[in-house]
C-alpha cells in the first residue's frame, strides 16, 4: 500500500484513469486544478437535472429501457445489423431520445429476469 497521503492518491488514480501524464509537476497541475474540476463538474450535473427527472417521469409512465448492449445481449444478438433488421421487420421496438442519438428499448418487451 502507498504511504502517499490519500489525496495524492486519488489524484494520481485520477490522473491514471484518465490516461493522463504522472510526472510529479503533472500531478501537482491535476491537484491544482481539482477544485475547479469539481466546480465544473457540478454545474454540469445541476445542468443535467431537468433531463434527469424528464427521463425519470418517463420511465415511471413507461417502465424502464434497455441501451443496444443489453439488448443485444437479451435477444443473442451478435451484430447492430441483426438488431437493425429485427426492428426492421418489426419485431423490436426502439425509441430514439431526445438527442435524436441514443437508442432506446422499452424493457416490456423482454421477458423479466
Amino acid at each position: 500500500m502507498s504511504t502517499a497521503p490519500l489525496e495524492e492518491r486519488k489524484v494520481e488514480d485520477l490522473a491514471h484513469a484518465l490516461g493522463l501524464p504522472t510526472g510529479e509537476m503533472d500531478l501537482r497541475v491535476l491537484h491544482d486544478a481539482l477544485p475547479k474540476i469539481r466546480v465544473l463538474v457540478n454545474q454540469e450535473i445541476k445542468a443535467q437535472e431537468p433531463k434527469t427527472k424528464r427521463r425519470l417521469a418517463i420511465d415511471e409512465r413507461f417502465g424502464t429501457f434497455y441501451g443496444t448492449e443489453r439488448v443485444m445481449t437479451e435477444l443473442a444478438v451478435r451484430t447492430p445489423q441483426q438488431l437493425s433488421d429485427r426492428i426492421r421487420r418489426h419485431t423490436l421496438l426502439r425509441v430514439k431520445l431526445e438527442d435524436g442519438k441514443v437508442n432506446a428499448y422499452p424493457a416490456f418487451q423482454f421477458k423479466e429476469p
